[in-house]
């Protein structure tokens, strides 16, 4: 074997991991638009008619199923979009999974935290209580979902929010995060911090699981060492970021760009604390909060 094909199987690898990257991004993108996405958004009308139409059969199904059940009438809207996002967001996804012969549990994230999860909570809820605060404030926000909530009542709006966190966090931060990895699949339990080396500076970087040894790596790879991320994780990162600012199209211009760095913050959680529980329980305290500055302030 030459040089020239030495060099290659790099470049080729690259190619083909960005080829995959695009088709998946592409993929699951239209799902989350055409089915999780605000159905009020302009663009909607621009989405495939095939897109729109599977939104409409599966809210069907779903009210059929009430009516049913004789609940189509309890807690207005709610209940229905509540079943609607837990059979698009966990139920289809994981199916899909399945069928790859990824559907167990610890394939999609759905596992322990393990000790870091814990302090990433709290010391993102520390730095986070100004914008949270300062977000809440905002009347635009609250013209966005105070009438929702009273409208309803808080038991079913409740209900439909706990949906909806629970339903946006096993896709994005379980199912899809396992998408992007090689062999469609989550690493490895990921490890706490380890311990050596940690005087000075050091020891609050290790303390939240940073600082970790790279070995002979370079470039992004060292630095997805250094983070304590195992290999084949930053694609899964992005991907999954990208999905996470498209689901907030069309909700309040300011929870959109949000949404971008919080999307690169939560997934990094989720890899590194090895559970996607820990993305969801933060964004429930992180929502919780605004939300009750809003009542506070409405």
């Amino acid at each position: 074997m030459n040089d020239a094909t030495l060099l290659s199987h790099p470049r080729r690898d690259f190619v083909a991991a960005l080829i995959r990257f695009i088709i998946i991004c592409a993929g699951a993108g239209l799902y989350c638009l055409s089915v999780i996405g605000s159905p009020s958004a302009s663009w909607t009308a621009r989405l495939p008619k095939v897109a729109i139409e599977l939104r409409g059969r599966l809210y069907g199904g779903v009210q059929s199923l009430l009516s049913w059940l004789g609940l189509s009438e309890w807690g207005g809207s709610e209940l229905r979009d509540s079943l609607y996002l837990l059979l698009v967001g966990c139920a289809i996804p994981w199916i899909v999974m399945g069928l790859l012969r990824r559907g167990r549990p610890s394939d999609i994230g759905f596992r322990r935290p393990n000790a870091l999860s814990w302090r990433f909570i709290l010391v993102s809820l520390i730095v986070a209580s100004a914008p949270l605060v300062w977000l809440g404030l905002q009347p635009t926000l609250g013209q966005y979902y105070l009438p929702h909530l009273r409208r309803a009542g808080i038991l079913p709006f409740s209900l439909y929010y706990l949906c909806n966190m629970f339903s946006e966090h096993f896709l994005l931060h379980g199912v899809i995060l396992a998408a992007f990895r090689p062999g469609l699949r989550w690493p490895t339990a990921a490890g706490g911090a380890a311990s050596e080396g940690s005087d000075g500076f050091v020891r609050p970087l290790r303390w939240l699981g940073f600082a970790q040894s790279t070995g002979e790596a370079r470039g992004v790879q060292r630095v997805s060492r250094w983070s304590g991320l195992a290999d084949g994780c930053v694609a899964g990162i992005l991907g999954s970021t990208v999905l996470f600012a498209l689901v907030h199209v069309g909700k309040d211009p300011r929870e959109l760009v949000t949404s971008i760095p919080g999307g690169l913050a939560l997934a990094f959680m989720a890899y590194r604390t090895n559970s996607w529980l820990t993305p969801f329980f933060l964004h429930l305290l992180t929502a919780g909060t605004v939300c009750l500055v809003m009542l506070i302030v409405a």
